[in-house]
């Protein structure tokens, strides 16, 4: 057994402003703790990584962890802006992601209606999936450009191979849209 004044080993907390791609660390004696108020949180702050046994990492190795969280984030948001193409919906500063029904049934199959701010453009019936508030230093290439609104019905997802789910998944929530068939 331990002695009381026995130290536990240190973990070294990674954090990440996603706002401006920042980052530090934070070492705690023992367990973990997270370190973050609620002014670091409303800043864009998060904890990303968390290491037992902090104390024994040279702070070459903890600026590597810190550049690697960065890395990561980077280029997980910058595939999002680059891949969605015509199925990005960012709402409110929230980036979504369309899909036909039974596809990518994100929110538990929950179909939205997806005006967009392009006139020109079909409203959707669609299911969304989440991945997250648009970091700040992305937001300028990633703005609003559709509503969503929910139209409080779930349409569960099909079996693999399936084709006649719903009365409405013959239509591609992409192409030309059958209005009368959306409601």
């Amino acid at each position: 057994m331990r002695a009381s004044t026995d130290q536990s080993p240190m973990t070294v907390e990674i954090q990440l402003n996603t706002n401006t791609l920042a980052t530090r660390h934070v070492f705690t004696l023992g367990p973990l703790q997270l370190h973050l108020s609620q002014a670091d949180i409303d800043a864009g702050w998060t904890s990303v990584v968390a290491y037992q046994g902090g104390d024994a990492f040279p702070p070459g190795e903890i600026e590597k962890m810190e550049a690697d969280a960065a890395a990561q984030h980077r280029a997980y948001w910058e595939q999002l802006a680059t891949g969605q193409g015509d199925r990005r919906v960012v709402v409110g500063g929230h980036h979504f992601v369309a899909h036909d029904f039974g596809v990518g049934t994100g929110f538990g199959g929950e179909v939205f209606r997806v005006q967009w701010h392009d006139g020109g453009r079909v409203p959707l019936t669609c299911h969304l999936s989440a991945q997250g508030k648009v970091p700040g230093w992305l937001r300028p290439q990633l703005p609003d450009n559709a509503t969503a609104t929910s139209l409080r019905y779930r349409v569960a997802p099909q079996a693999e191979g399936e084709h006649e789910p719903n009365d409405m998944s013959q239509a591609s929530v992409f192409g030309d849209v059958d209005q009368d068939a959306l409601g």
